[in-house]
């Protein structure tokens, strides 16, 4: 015997020292006992000294499921014993590794709980455990992000008896477990080995943990499993604006919209289910994206991504044409154009194609009128910033006259004031092989030099900030010259004719040119006319022809002198054979285009005798006519040069009387 106890009553307690052994056989026996006397002893009843160690303690409000960790065997069962408050309140017994204890009702966060293991044989108890306490209180989660590998939570919450030390996060689709991790703190994150399914729900769990102990599992969050689209970002003056479309998972309550620059946050704003803006001022050339999740209360999904293009696309040129617009565009791998009349849109957007991007938009415009093109760029649903507006040059330019002189042309045309232009190009044509070179100015004229063979046209259009208007209808260049070969003045008109070439709608352009420079234009249509002028004899005039044809006009034909000078009659002498005339050839012979003179003899009933050349020195003309003396005579001489005649002299009188 090592250790006895005499009591009064049925319960005993044996303090042996020193303590047991690991010996095993130890056992106890009861027995009555008065003053000197004993009676006989009890059966006797080994005392249990194998300890159980409870590795898992679950509490999950309705019971408490123990998972110990033993070697015993039937019939040992093991205990498992509840205190609340340091009182006993719960007891249980199970088999096997796993003890369940039901509870009436659910412990309260403020109790004080904790249970103990013991091995059971019989009406035997072997030592309790290590008290393990019962996590009565819960974790609330405060956020649950999934990105597509992983889910990250955070939450906040603690059992008020006891300070726990992590927590179990748990995983499930529908009602059934998928996979858990235990972790540290306040956040944690559960990898996952394959991606959720988007079609499918989940849901977020997470129960606070003490060593073994795990206590109630919080309210479910859902795992938001499928990602928004994009249908559009774009940012303009500032502001990055996109659209979406939303769905799979059931109870989306919003998104997140985000703003990045590459992988660096920027700016990041709760938004609707179908779109979003942020303000902020994009640095163009720089790598922006948004990204989109969407949310169900405190639970974000997979991002999605869509570039944001911070870069206006740039206009080359816009081209005009009669029955079209072309816009050619720069700096993006694809873009879209618009067409604005005024302040209102006209047409478009119309995505560019082809090398380089070229959008062509089938409109006449209307010459004058303020047309604009925008452009912006376009990559996939995000769309660049719109480009300020190129103004459209509608109106086209006015040619007024065309001069070709024999070696350059002078053309002008009408100032375009109301169009935005800088500059104006103008094309000579080369009709026979089909090139044309060009030419810029500022101004509105231009002379341009014209290879003197061949056949050339000439076409002006406006030039603006990368803009370009209509081409003006061509205007030939006209070469010919025309050719004087009769030309007579008779002192009170001057009769011309010419030759010049085929263009039947051709008039001609006469000038009388006088020493001074004086000169008198007369337009003609036809090859000859009769001109009332007054020319002065002591003055030197020349003619020139030249063609024109609508406002093109060519170069002057050769200068042909008008014979103006009056040729001086000294003497008449008349006898029964000839009448002769003298005349002073230094009163004419020195006018320019002069080859001679010739003279006319009248009678006063109409008889007329000449023309007959002067010749000889002195200069004479002789009439071989007997004059009669009942009849008046009259002489009268005219300047002769290759294109014809000036005009006659007053009647000098040939005296006829005996």
């Amino acid at each position: 015997m090592l250790v006895s106890e005499t009591v009064i009553g049925n319960l005993a307690t044996l303090t042996p020292s020193p303590p047991l052994s690991d010996i095993t056989g130890y056992f106890v026996t009861a027995a009555y006992s008065a003053p000197g006397s004993t009676g006989p002893g009890s059966d006797p009843i080994p005392i249990i000294q194998q300890t159980v160690c409870l590795s898992r303690l679950t509490y999950n409000g309705d019971s408490i499921l123990a998972t110990t960790e033993h070697s015993l065997s039937s019939p040992n069962k093991i205990g498992l014993f509840l205190y609340i408050d340091g009182q006993p309140a719960y007891s249980a017994t199970g088999a096997g590794n796993l003890v369940t204890l039901p509870l009436d009702k659910p412990l309260q966060p403020w109790q004080h709980a904790y249970v103990q293991v013991a091995v059971i044989q019989d009406h035997t108890c072997g030592p309790l455990s290590q008290p393990v306490p019962v996590l009565t209180g819960n974790l609330c989660l405060q956020s649950v992000s999934y990105d597509g590998n992983a889910i990250s939570a955070s939450w906040s919450g603690a059992t008020p008896n006891f300070e726990y030390t992590g927590a179990t996060m748990l995983l499930f689709q529908a009602e059934t477990l998928v996979t858990n991790n235990s972790v540290i703190g306040l956040q944690g994150t559960l990898t996952l080995s394959a991606a959720l399914d988007p079609a499918k729900q989940y849901s977020l769990r997470v129960a606070p943990t003490f060593g073994p102990s795990r206590g109630i599992n919080s309210d479910a969050i859902p795992v938001v499993s499928s990602s928004g689209t994009f249908t559009r970002a774009s940012y303009q003056d500032g502001v990055v604006k996109a659209s979406w479309t939303t769905g799979g998972t059931a109870g989306l309550t919003g998104c997140r919209f985000t703003l990045l620059d590459g992988n660096e946050l920027i700016a990041s704003v709760p938004a609707g289910m179908s779109g979003g803006a942020i303000d902020h001022d994009l640095s163009p050339g720089t790598n922006y994206r948004v990204a989109l999740r969407q949310m169900a209360g405190i639970s974000l999904g997979p991002p999605s991504y869509a570039p944001v293009l911070a870069t206006a696309a740039l206009i080359n040129e816009v081209i005009t044409e009669s029955d079209k617009i072309t816009v050619i565009i720069a700096g993006t791998t694809g873009a879209q154009a618009f067409l604005y009349k005024g302040d209102t849109l006209q047409a478009g957007p119309v995505t560019a194609s082809g090398t380089p991007l070229k959008v062509e938009f089938p409109f006449e415009v209307v010459p004058y009128y303020e047309y604009k093109i925008c452009v912006q760029a376009v990559q996939g649903s995000a769309l660049g910033p719109i480009s300020a507006p190129v103004h459209v040059i509608s109106g086209v330019p006015n040619i007024l006259a065309t001069a070709y002189n024999g070696d350059d042309v002078k053309l002008s045309w009408e100032p375009m004031l109301n169009e935005p232009v800088t500059g104006y190009e103008v094309y000579l044509l080369d009709l026979d092989h089909g090139t044309s070179n060009t030419a810029y100015t500022k101004d509105d004229f231009i002379i341009v030099q014209v290879p003197p063979e061949g056949r050339h046209a000439l076409q002006v259009k406006a030039i603006g900030a990368a803009a370009s208007g209509i081409l003006s209808p061509a205007v030939n260049v006209i070469k010919e010259k025309a050719r004087v070969p009769s030309l007579a003045y008779d002192g009170t008109y001057l009769h011309a004719s010419w030759t010049a070439s085929a263009i039947t709608e051709a008039v001609y352009q006469i000038s009388i040119i006088d020493d001074n420079d004086f000169t008198m234009l007369f337009d003609v249509a036809g090859h000859e006319t009769v001109l009332p002028v007054s020319l002065n004899p002591s003055i030197n005039y020349t003619v020139k022809v030249r063609v024109v044809a609508d406002n093109a006009t060519g170069p002057w034909g050769p200068g042909i002198p008008v014979l103006s000078a009056l040729p001086l009659v000294t003497s008449t002498t008349a006898d029964h054979t000839k009448v002769t005339l003298l005349i002073d050839d230094a009163s004419f012979t020195t006018k320019p285009g002069v080859t001679g003179c010739q003279a006319y003899l009248t009678r006063d009933d109409g008889v007329v005798w000449g023309p007959v050349m002067a010749a000889g020195t002195p200069l004479q003309a002789e009439f071989p006519v007997n004059v009669l003396p009942y009849h008046t005579y009259t002489a009268m001489v005219q300047a002769v040069g290759p294109a014809g005649t000036g005009p006659l002299t007053n009647g000098v009188p040939v005296l006829s009387a005996v």
